[in-house]
């Protein structure tokens, strides 16, 4: 090997271990700022007990309302909006998989009957490797669990996860690939009866989020603000 062609391969080397250095330094200042979002969400309720109308939010950050800069920004503040009428119950946590919402249903009173249910789940199993055979599993056990309890259960997840800028460039496409691989799993909900399922990935807010991140993302690049809430929610009102 030449000095000349040792020069060049020794260059290529120190820039690619700088990138991913600096790659993993900004996600490890992003995941600091998750903590803090985390820390201070608080999640959307109403509690109207006589109401005739009863919503119940399930999920996980999403559904929490991380990122968001108040309560009512979120989709389950936007439907308290939207019914000012409805008692509006949240169930969500931060982090949760599909398989420990399943747990949280299970406390849930099996006579109550529910106006509306939206999900938003699948974003951990999404960043967390989850097998794509076991999200299948989960996702059909948790609608076939809910179904019966509505006669309008909307079921979504967090859109193509490889386009947020919180994650490393080597990360991406591989966030992307099992973003459409869930998007396929959750169509198929949308055969059973009163499921309808919120495409993120195939509309225009995919497009809106990527081209104007700092509009739409809290300051961790990860979660949604307000306005992106509203995107969301924006989706969600096609299938009420």
């Amino acid at each position: 090997m030449n000095s000349k062609l040792k020069y060049i391969l020794i260059s290529i080397l120190i820039i690619l271990i700088a990138s991913i250095l600096f790659s993993v330094l900004r996600m490890y200042l992003a995941i600091r700022k998750t903590k803090v979002l985390m820390s201070i969400a608080t999640p959307y309720q109403r509690s109207l007990p006589h109401s005739d109308m009863k919503i119940l939010v399930l999920g996980d950050s999403t559904a929490y309302g991380t990122g968001s800069e108040k309560s009512s920004l979120t989709t389950a503040g936007r439907l308290g909006d939207l019914f000012p009428q409805a008692d509006i119950q949240t169930i969500a946590e931060n982090g949760l998989k599909i398989n420990g919402l399943l747990e949280k249903v299970k406390t849930l009173d099996t006579n109550t009957k529910y106006s509306l249910i939206l999900v938003q789940i699948g974003a951990n199993d999404i960043m967390k490797l989850t097998p794509m055979k076991d999200i299948e599993n989960d996702i059909n056990t948790l609608v076939d669990t809910l179904a019966p309890r509505t006669n309008n259960l909307i079921i979504m997840h967090s859109g193509n996860i490889g386009e947020s800028e919180f994650f490393p460039f080597y990360l991406r496409s591989i966030l992307s690939n099992r973003s459409k691989e869930m998007r396929e799993i959750y169509v198929k909900q949308e055969e059973k009866d009163h499921v309808h399922y919120v495409d993120l990935i195939n509309s225009s807010i995919s497009k809106l989020t990527e081209e104007n991140p700092t509009l739409y993302y809290a300051n961790d690049m990860l979660h949604l603000n307000g306005a992106g809430y509203g995107l969301w929610f924006d989706e969600i009102r096609k299938k009420i």
